[in-house]
């Protein structure tokens, strides 16, 4: 029997990621797409081919609407992830996202203190004016992966 892995499969504006962690939260993958983030239809196909591809016994996305920042063609992406996750055999959870940072960057520097294979990928806050960095993705989809460790 192969071991229960847990995905977490977040999105943004522009791109779609995931970060796939066994039960004992060990980080075995991460990944992100931004052809994935041009349409629900190709969202539906890349969230398949990564079910497809790591056979996850959870798949954890954020809820669709939970987040008012969130709208338009990401809100669409969000839920043609959420209904693709649903017709698995995995496990789905829908969450909403819980701020225990000041911002996203600390949390992502706390995340990366805990798996340091993910320190090269750490961006730097840029400046107001500045777009997220494109890696951002991969933190946001680790933390919803680990909120099923709350439920444990």
């Amino acid at each position: 029997m192969s071991e229960f892995r847990i995905i977490g499969i977040a999105v943004a504006s522009g791109r779609i990621g995931y970060a796939m962690l066994t039960c004992d939260d060990k980080l075995v993958d991460w990944g992100a797409s931004r052809a994935a983030a041009l349409s629900p239809d190709a969202a539906r196909a890349k969230v398949t081919a990564w079910i497809d591809l790591i056979h996850p016994g959870a798949i954890v996305t954020e809820r669709p609407g939970s987040n008012a920042r969130k709208r338009g063609l990401t809100l669409a992406l969000m839920q043609a992830v959420t209904e693709t996750a649903s017709q698995s055999d995995a496990i789905c959870v829908t969450t909403t996202k819980v701020r225990r940072y000041k911002d996203k960057y600390r949390e992502a520097a706390a995340l990366a203190k805990e798996f340091p294979e993910l320190l090269p990928h750490l961006p730097k806050k840029p400046a107001v004016w500045l777009n997220e960095p494109k890696r951002m993705i991969l933190f946001e989809a680790l933390s919803l992966a680990l909120r099923l460790r709350e439920t444990r």
